[in-house]
């Protein structure tokens, strides 16, 4: 608590941990990632602030981040190669980027990704990527589905 004469800092205690700080929590933030926090917050306060769970639960979703980040930073790197070995044009890169992140790539896709490119461009960058055999596709004309070709 501060007093009236200190214009700066907190007016009241901090909810953070308090049982309406946690309800709080969970009203605003509805995400299974939230539910789960407040969860661990939770289970601290009914073990007598032990926070062996608590502490658990962090380093769990501390290593799920740090492993996202790892593979999207794998990806940037690997994209970064191949656009320069193979001296690929900014939307090539933009289509290899998309199929890392989602797996697969339409030309409805690609459309949607360029939209300032001409419709008949877009498929012979595709083309050129999987003449590159960088790219392999599977369907029927209208309906291709480009791919990352594995490497053997």
């Amino acid at each position: 608590m501060t007093s009236k004469s200190d214009r700066v800092g907190l007016r009241h205690a901090p909810m953070a941990f308090t049982e309406q700080g946690v309800d709080m929590l969970s009203s605003v933030l509805n995400t299974e990632r939230a539910i789960q926090v407040s969860i661990a917050i939770q289970s601290v306060r009914e073990s007598a602030m032990d926070m062996t769970g608590w502490l658990e639960y962090f380093v769990d979703g501390l290593k799920t981040q740090v492993g996202e980040v790892k593979k999207r930073g794998e990806q940037a790197i690997r994209r970064d190669v191949l656009v320069k070995r193979h001296s690929l044009s900014d939307r090539q890169g933009k289509a290899l980027e998309y199929i890392q992140e989602r797996g697969s790539l339409t030309i409805q896709d690609f459309e949607r990704l360029c939209p300032e490119v001409n419709r008949r461009t877009l498929p012979r960058d595709l083309k050129l990527l999987t003449e590159m055999e960088l790219l392999q596709s599977e369907g029927a004309t209208i309906q291709l589905v480009y791919r990352m070709k594995e490497v053997s």
